[in-house]
């Protein structure tokens, strides 16, 4: 059975390499499923071919690239062929051949969603067991992406019930997951997802608990402290639907006679074993704040304070003021006694905070230490408290931050608007809030006056009793591919339809079915998309916003391959006469007429070959020969291969009026000439630098400047030119800030050029 398996494997590796000849595949994975992707469905044993027939002639040279395009192969060989031992075996091929790569998260449950739906749980567990092996190495963002797309396939299947399950689980196994700081770390997700779950399955009690931990955890900063807080009045509005503990909450203020409503809220259970083995293993300094977050959950203050005055001793006194604020904010439950620590450490003057705590939480051996460690960091920041954390409002923890949250949570979207607007105008009143909740124009409409109430950020300098506020919305719920936004676009097209919405300009109503078509595309319905984005064109008045419609109906109607329709939309945006949206539907004709191969109808779509006039309703109005050029360059890549597009894109730039839009052609020269170059074709290096300079000349962001300037150097390394390109890096490293993400990345290229030049690291000689 193994000497079978191990052959079905090596016959697929091999069919990469041997698939049928025909044209040359694309340039770039990009390009491919450019191509291509819209066939998976229709046509898919034809697309297997064109993607095995990339791996042969191409070879990725990225191995993202590589894993990207065999997950491409494992759908189309599952959901397209139904041949589930295949699919299995190319992750299994991909899991092997890349065994470090982050995006492994996604081939990981590939296999874990073909082996549940092959009825084989047993196998798909063992396959997300192996990759909890990430967790120890320090890897959280595959092993958080990969539970992140669990998460979503076993709510399809078992609902909250099944998440909920699932996310106890893995808390249990691995109470790391429940640290994270603020919105950025990997693990954001996690637990405002537990109480979501737990809210819909009316478990408030569970939920409070878990939205406790996180304020606990929380980095001490606004945003972080904002959206844990807003978790919690999720939690006791359903806890309470009057409202009264989460008024409670709102009022309390630390220091306040009343007790803190959530001192007797017990944290979540977690295994002690699992803590101390992960406390065992998270030692590294950069670790420090994962650290004090293992202590948080359990409730040991006293070892969470410890842990976070270590950077003090270790010369890190930023870091410690972080994690030091961190704790002093959990203990209190607010931020007084953090901003004092902040105080101190800036002038060295008064009691240390550190040592009032450790009297109150007694019990830690190495308090002695870290008191000492903090009170000689005392009075050095003074001058520069730039390097110390932000201040922070002392009401945060109170009414400011809550407010907003209780004026939708608090109220059930089942209720009718006016009930909860009079319990939301009450808080605000209680609190001495002067800022009224803002009102839809239809007072019958709880939902959509719940959202305007909860996202007042979406809204600012629009009347909120306007059509556009709901825009913005729908729009906003897209983004966050909420289902709600759906019944809401429905709704603003309904009335679009009836002249019941109303704005700032006349195009309203056309945006109304705008959005509705990005509601459908977010959904993947790609058809009526299209409707929508065509009867927005209809309705638009502006002409930019009509051809822009249409130029998008167009790009829909392809996706759900209607070619008829999607010309017949781009015949319209050509009598718009709007040259802008004429070149982009020019650009997507050519790029469609390239992917079907049918390589001479788009050359004579932009008037080369045949008589030499343009054809189509599009004509040749605003074509210039630098443009004509550029797209000779794509129909070349596409047929000929990299070296012939590269060619005539290289005739491009020796054309006047290329200049007049440089950034896009230029970056595609320049990363084709470099493939090249790396494909050993090292002549194109030399092409590669020039267009990467033009590119940091025209880039108006100092970080693209410097990025280009970069690559740049390291196709000059390639040409063995060292010296310019050590120069150059050194120039590009210096204006860097300190700490920048390009650094590590740049400072290695510039290693390769010291090592050949016989010089010493860059990082030798200035101690950086």
């Amino acid at each position: 059975m193994q000497i079978r398996t191990l052959f079905a494997v090596v016959l697929l590796i091999v069919t990469f390499a041997l698939t049928s000849m025909g044209a040359p595949a694309p340039a770039t994975v990009e390009e491919l499923l450019r191509q291509w992707g819209p066939y998976e469905k229709s046509e898919p044993a034809r697309v297997i071919d064109e993607y095995s027939r990339f791996f042969r002639e191409r070879q990725p040279v990225s191995p993202d690239d590589s894993i990207r395009l065999a997950l491409r192969l494992v759908g189309l060989y599952y959901d397209g062929r139904k041949d589930a031992q295949t699919a299995v075996q190319l992750c299994d091929w991909a899991l092997t051949r890349y065994p470090e790569r982050a995006s492994l998260a996604s081939v990981v449950m590939e296999k874990v969603r073909i082996l549940r739906a092959e009825k084989r749980p047993e196998e798909a567990q063992q396959a997300l067991d192996a990759f909890w092996g990430r967790l120890a190495a320090g890897q959280l963002p595959p092993l958080c992406a990969a539970l992140d797309a669990y998460c979503a396939l076993v709510e399809r299947e078992g609902g909250p019930p099944a998440v909920i399950e699932a996310l106890t689980d893995w808390i249990r196994r691995a109470p790391l997951l429940l640290c994270a700081p603020d919105e950025r770390d990997p693990r954001a997700w996690i637990t405002p997802r537990l109480v979501v779950a737990l809210v819909e399955r009316n478990r408030p009690d569970e939920a409070l608990r878990y939205a406790k931990a996180a304020f606990l955890v929380s980095a001490f900063n606004e945003a972080a402290l904002t959206a844990r807080v807003r978790l919690i009045a999720r939690a006791l509005s359903l806890k309470d639907r009057e409202g009264g503990a989460s008024l409670a909450f709102a009022r309390w203020q630390p220091g306040a006679a009343a007790p803190n409503p959530l001192a007797a809220v017990a944290l979540p259970e977690v295994d002690a074993q699992a803590c101390a083995a992960q406390l065992a293993q998270w030692t590294q300094p950069e670790q420090v704040g994962d650290r004090v977050g293992l202590r948080l959950v359990q409730g040991d203050l006293a070892g969470a304070m410890v842990e976070a005055c270590r950077p003090f001793a270790a010369g890190d006194a930023r870091t410690g003021a972080a994690e030091v604020c961190r704790v002093l904010k959990a203990a209190d439950f607010g931020v007084t006694r953090a901003n004092a620590f902040l105080e101190y450490l800036r002038t060295g003057q008064g009691a240390n905070p550190v040592e009032a705590f450790f009297a109150e939480h007694p019990g830690a051996a190495a308090a002695a230490g870290a008191v000492g460690a903090v009170a000689a960091a005392g009075g050095r920041f003074a001058g520069r408290a730039g390097d110390l954390p932000q201040p922070l409002r002392e009401t945060l923890v109170g009414s400011t931050t809550l407010l907003r949250s209780l004026m939708c949570g608090a109220v059930k979207e089942a209720e009718v608007a006016e009930s909860g607007l009079v319990k939301a105008a009450e808080v605000v009143q209680a609190l001495g809030w002067n800022e009224k909740p803002r009102l839809g124009p239809r007072q019958t409409d709880p939902l959509a006056s719940l959202l305007v109430n909860q996202y007042p950020e979406q809204l600012e300098g629009v009347n909120a009793g306007t059509s556009e506020a709901r825009l913005r919305v729908v729009d906003y719920l897209r983004k966050k591919r909420d289902p709600r936004a759906l019944p809401l676009a429905q709704r603003l097209a309904e009335d679009a339809a009836a002249g019941q919405v109303h704005g700032s300009t006349l195009n309203v109503p056309g945006l109304a079915f705008q959005t509705l078509g990005d509601v459908y595309a977010m959904m993947g319905d790609h058809l009526r998309a299209a409707q929508a984005s065509e009867e927005a064109g209809h309705r638009m008045v502006d002409v930019g916003y009509v051809a822009w419609a249409l130029v998008t109906a167009g790009r829909r109607y392809r996706l759900a391959g209607d070619d008829k329709k999607m010309e017949a939309m781009y015949a319209e945006v050509a009598r718009t006469g709007h040259a802008d949206s004429m070149e982009a539907a020019r650009n997507d004709l050519v790029s469609h007429l390239v992917g079907e191969r049918k390589y001479d109808e788009a050359r004579r779509l932009v008037g080369v070959g045949g008589s030499g006039e343009a054809e189509g309703p599009l004509g040749a109005a605003g074509l210039t020969p630098a443009r004509q050029q550029y797209y000779v360059a794509k129909i070349e890549l596409a047929e000929h291969g990299a070296v012939a597009g590269a060619k005539a894109m290289k005739r491009m730039f020796a054309l006047p009026g290329w200049e007049a839009w440089p950034e896009t052609p230029l970056w595609e020269h320049a990363w084709a000439c470099h493939q090249l170059g790396k494909g050993g074709a090292k002549e194109w290096f030399e092409e590669a630098a020039w267009a990467y300079r033009e590119l940091a000349r025209v880039k108006r962001d100092w970080e693209g400047k410097l990025a280009y300037r970069a690559e740049a150097a390291i196709c000059l390394q390639g040409l063995g030119r060292h010296e310019e390109a050590a120069a150059e890096l050194r120039a590009v490293l210096a204006a860097l800030p300190e700490g920048h993400r390009l650094a590590p990345e740049y400072r290695a290229a510039l290693a390769v050029s010291e090592a050949a030049l016989g010089q010493k690291p860059e990082g030798e000689a200035t101690g950086r």
